[in-house]
């Protein structure tokens, strides 16, 4: 069962009036109605905050079918998707609002009947003893043009008791540093070398980011990199890898794979550069100094 908080439906509904003597009038119902709970997230494997927002739509005229669900999130938290793959297509949303996406859904609700949603929602946030709760969310359905809204707020759930009554909002700029090496190379005895170079991050923000764009330089010509994990190799150019977004607190190690038909020379220095990227574009980092490390190759 979903509890459902404030609910706004629009579309026109007329309040029934019984006069004395005469039949009540009918009511003129929405097309649409929405609901949502509390989204709870708890402490995620790997850092971070991960959970679910309970939404319920309903159809409170005739049949709908196809539905856009528009999703403004708070600050600091971020949508990762419906549980069961039920929304499609799901793009930015500016005229909305700065943090919108709107989504569609591709069903059929019958009249009187309803359909439940369950969106993930996730945030970069370290943990904390209070529990802590997000700015104001909303979640808008609409289909023709009968549309309905509901609010919501996240409780990221602290590690003790009380609740911290400011609401939860992210530090503004990124903090990360980055370690590696060392490079580990192996001559496969066929003129091709192949070798294993790890990377560890670490986030003393929680900064929102979307990924991490790396870099290595000082690899053999014509070497080719993959993130080991990854389906497709690093592309050539600026920031040519992408680590996933790092929580704050957390420390995070990513093993880059690398092939190279020309031979690395042991002791020679590889240098390892992240940057933070938001909607494909760079974030100036806080301390950009640890942003950049360097190691050593070693053959085997």
């Amino acid at each position: 069962m979903i509890r459902v908080s404030r609910v706004i439906a629009v579309g026109g509904a007329v309040a029934a009036l019984t006069l004395a003597g005469a039949a009540p009038a009918v009511a003129d119902q929405p097309s649409l109605s929405v609901g949502t709970g509390t989204a709870v997230l708890t402490p995620a494997a790997g850092g971070g905050y991960a959970g679910q927002l309970a939404v319920r739509i309903r159809a409170t005229g005739g049949d709908v079918s196809g539905v856009s669900v528009t999703i403004v999130q708070p600050a600091g938290l971020r949508f990762a998707g419906e549980r069961n793959g039920q929304l499609h297509t799901c793009v930015p949303a500016p005229a909305v609002a700065p943090r919108a996406l709107e989504c569609y859904l591709p069903v059929t609700i019958a009249a009187g009947r309803h359909h439940d949603l369950s969106i993930t929602l996730t945030s970069l946030a370290g943990p904390q003893r209070r529990s802590r709760f997000s700015e104001e969310g909303a979640v808008t359905v609409g289909s023709g043009s009968a549309t309905a809204t509901a609010r919501f707020r996240a409780l990221l759930v602290g590690t003790g008791p009380g609740v911290d009554p400011a609401p939860y909002r992210p530090a503004t700029e990124p903090d990360l540093a980055v370690t590696a090496g060392p490079a580990a190379f192996v001559d496969n005895g066929d003129g091709t070398w192949s070798g294993r170079l790890p990377v560890t991050l670490n986030a003393a923000t929680d900064a929102e980011h979307d990924e991490v764009g790396l870099t290595v330089t000082g690899l053999p010509a014509g070497s080719g990199v993959k993130v080991e994990g990854q389906p497709i190799g690093c592309m050539y150019g600026e920031w040519a890898c992408r680590l996933d977004a790092v929580a704050q607190g957390a420390r995070r190690t990513s093993t880059l794979l690398v092939w190279t038909t020309e031979p690395p020379l042991t002791g020679s220095p590889l240098t390892v550069a992240v940057v933070p990227v938001r909607a494909l574009q760079p974030v100036a980092d806080v301390n950009p100094v640890d942003n950049t490390t360097t190691t050593t190759v070693t053959i085997s």
